[in-house]
Protein backbone atom coordinates (compact mmCIF):
# COMPACT_ATOMS: atom_id res chain seq x y z
CA UNK A 1 0.00 0.00 0.00
CA UNK A 2 1.36 3.41 -0.95
CA UNK A 3 0.92 5.93 1.89
CA UNK A 4 0.94 9.69 1.28
CA UNK A 5 0.87 12.60 3.74
CA UNK A 6 -0.62 16.00 2.96
CA UNK A 7 2.16 18.56 3.42
CA UNK A 8 -0.05 21.22 5.10
CA UNK A 9 -2.66 19.28 7.09
CA UNK A 10 -0.51 16.26 8.00
CA UNK A 11 -3.40 13.93 7.09
CA UNK A 12 -2.51 10.48 5.76
CA UNK A 13 -3.92 8.98 2.58
CA UNK A 14 -3.60 5.78 0.61
CA UNK A 15 -3.52 5.48 -3.15
CA UNK A 16 -6.30 3.23 -4.36
CA UNK A 17 -6.29 1.51 -7.71
CA UNK A 18 -8.15 0.94 -9.90
CA UNK A 19 -9.33 4.52 -9.80
CA UNK A 20 -13.03 5.25 -9.40
CA UNK A 21 -12.34 8.36 -11.45
CA UNK A 22 -9.29 9.07 -13.52
CA UNK A 23 -7.42 11.99 -11.91
CA UNK A 24 -6.44 14.90 -14.10
CA UNK A 25 -2.77 15.38 -14.83
CA UNK A 26 -0.73 16.46 -11.80
CA UNK A 27 -3.24 15.06 -9.31
CA UNK A 28 -3.47 11.78 -7.40
CA UNK A 29 -6.69 9.95 -6.50
CA UNK A 30 -6.49 9.15 -2.77
CA UNK A 31 -8.62 7.94 0.12
CA UNK A 32 -8.10 8.95 3.76
CA UNK A 33 -6.13 6.26 5.56
CA UNK A 34 -8.64 4.09 7.40
CA UNK A 35 -11.76 5.33 5.64
CA UNK A 36 -13.58 8.38 4.45
CA UNK A 37 -14.41 10.15 1.22
CA UNK A 38 -11.95 9.72 -1.64
CA UNK A 39 -10.90 12.43 -4.06
CA UNK A 40 -8.02 13.99 -5.93
CA UNK A 41 -5.26 16.14 -4.48
CA UNK A 42 -2.54 18.04 -6.40
CA UNK A 43 0.70 16.03 -6.44
CA UNK A 44 2.78 18.93 -5.06
CA UNK A 45 0.70 18.88 -1.86
CA UNK A 46 1.54 15.20 -1.16
CA UNK A 47 4.65 13.36 -0.07
CA UNK A 48 5.19 9.59 0.10
CA UNK A 49 5.84 8.33 3.63
CA UNK A 50 5.91 5.10 5.62
CA UNK A 51 2.77 4.02 7.47
CA UNK A 52 2.98 5.55 10.99
CA UNK A 53 3.34 2.81 13.59
CA UNK A 54 3.54 4.72 16.88
CA UNK A 55 0.88 4.00 19.46
CA UNK A 56 -0.42 6.22 22.22
CA UNK A 57 -2.11 5.40 25.51
CA UNK A 58 -5.68 6.51 25.73
CA UNK A 59 -9.28 5.56 26.18
CA UNK A 60 -11.65 3.65 23.90
CA UNK A 61 -15.37 4.44 23.87
CA UNK A 62 -18.48 3.43 21.98
CA UNK A 63 -21.10 5.96 20.91
CA UNK A 64 -23.86 6.20 23.49
CA UNK A 65 -21.82 4.68 26.33
CA UNK A 66 -20.48 6.58 29.29
CA UNK A 67 -17.63 4.15 29.93
CA UNK A 68 -14.09 4.62 28.64
CA UNK A 69 -11.70 1.66 28.57
CA UNK A 70 -7.91 2.06 28.96
CA UNK A 71 -6.17 1.14 25.70
CA UNK A 72 -3.31 1.72 23.30
CA UNK A 73 -3.99 2.74 19.71
CA UNK A 74 -2.36 4.09 16.58
CA UNK A 75 -4.23 7.32 15.73
CA UNK A 76 -3.55 6.73 12.01
CA UNK A 77 -4.50 3.03 11.80
CA UNK A 78 -8.23 2.79 11.32
CA UNK A 79 -10.82 0.37 10.03
CA UNK A 80 -13.60 2.06 8.05
CA UNK A 81 -12.85 5.27 9.94
CA UNK A 82 -12.89 3.68 13.42
CA UNK A 83 -9.91 3.25 15.73
CA UNK A 84 -8.49 -0.21 16.39
CA UNK A 85 -7.44 -0.18 20.05
CA UNK A 86 -5.68 -2.94 21.93
CA UNK A 87 -6.37 -3.76 25.57
CA UNK A 88 -4.84 -5.70 28.43
CA UNK A 89 -6.52 -9.00 29.20
CA UNK A 90 -7.86 -7.49 32.43
CA UNK A 91 -9.65 -4.73 30.51
CA UNK A 92 -11.05 -7.29 28.01
CA UNK A 93 -12.49 -9.23 30.96
CA UNK A 94 -14.06 -6.03 32.36
CA UNK A 95 -15.58 -5.16 28.96
CA UNK A 96 -17.01 -8.68 28.74
CA UNK A 97 -18.56 -8.30 32.20
CA UNK A 98 -19.88 -4.76 31.59
CA UNK A 99 -21.53 -5.84 28.33
CA UNK A 100 -23.12 -8.89 29.98
CA UNK A 101 -21.26 -11.30 27.74
CA UNK A 102 -19.46 -14.61 28.17
CA UNK A 103 -16.21 -15.70 26.57
CA UNK A 104 -16.50 -18.99 24.73
CA UNK A 105 -13.81 -20.88 22.83
CA UNK A 106 -14.41 -21.88 19.22
CA UNK A 107 -12.05 -24.35 17.54
CA UNK A 108 -11.76 -22.11 14.46
CA UNK A 109 -12.19 -18.57 15.81
CA UNK A 110 -10.47 -18.95 19.19
CA UNK A 111 -11.97 -16.87 22.01
CA UNK A 112 -15.28 -15.17 21.25
CA UNK A 113 -17.33 -12.73 23.40
CA UNK A 114 -20.93 -13.88 23.14
CA UNK A 115 -24.08 -12.08 24.34
CA UNK A 116 -26.25 -14.09 26.70
CA UNK A 117 -28.65 -16.35 24.80
CA UNK A 118 -26.79 -16.00 21.48
CA UNK A 119 -24.76 -18.44 19.44
CA UNK A 120 -21.00 -18.19 19.03
CA UNK A 121 -21.54 -17.01 15.43
CA UNK A 122 -23.13 -13.82 16.83
CA UNK A 123 -20.14 -13.02 19.03
CA UNK A 124 -17.13 -10.75 18.79
CA UNK A 125 -13.82 -12.47 18.04
CA UNK A 126 -10.95 -11.66 20.39
CA UNK A 127 -7.52 -11.41 18.81
CA UNK A 128 -4.35 -11.89 20.84
CA UNK A 129 -1.67 -9.62 19.39
CA UNK A 130 2.05 -10.43 19.18
CA UNK A 131 2.79 -8.13 22.14
CA UNK A 132 0.29 -9.94 24.42
CA UNK A 133 -2.41 -7.27 24.13
CA UNK A 134 -5.92 -8.05 22.86
CA UNK A 135 -8.12 -6.56 20.13
CA UNK A 136 -11.72 -7.15 19.02
CA UNK A 137 -12.93 -7.69 15.48
CA UNK A 138 -15.63 -5.46 14.04
CA UNK A 139 -16.19 -3.13 17.01
CA UNK A 140 -16.58 0.58 16.17
CA UNK A 141 -14.37 2.34 18.73
CA UNK A 142 -13.57 6.02 19.10
CA UNK A 143 -10.31 6.61 20.97
CA UNK A 144 -8.76 9.63 22.60
CA UNK A 145 -6.02 10.68 24.98
CA UNK A 146 -6.58 11.75 28.61
CA UNK A 147 -6.70 15.38 27.44
CA UNK A 148 -9.20 14.66 24.64
CA UNK A 149 -11.44 12.69 27.00
CA UNK A 150 -11.41 15.57 29.51
CA UNK A 151 -12.29 18.04 26.72
CA UNK A 152 -15.25 15.87 25.68
CA UNK A 153 -16.44 15.64 29.29
CA UNK A 154 -16.43 19.43 29.56
CA UNK A 155 -17.91 20.02 26.10
CA UNK A 156 -20.78 17.54 26.55
CA UNK A 157 -21.22 17.96 30.32
CA UNK A 158 -20.65 14.26 30.94
CA UNK A 159 -18.41 12.23 33.24
CA UNK A 160 -17.03 9.02 31.75
CA UNK A 161 -16.48 6.04 33.99
CA UNK A 162 -12.84 5.07 33.40
CA UNK A 163 -12.07 1.35 33.37
CA UNK A 164 -8.38 0.48 33.47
Amino acid sequence: MKVLRHRKSGNYYEVTEPFQIEPKEGHTYVCPLGGGFCGTIPDEELEEVEMPTETVEGWAMLDGEETAYKCEYNPHDRWNGWHQPSFTREVIDKITENWGMTILVDEFEGEVMVPEGCSIEEGICLIENEDGSWSMSGVCWTCGTDEELAQDEEKYDIKFERVA
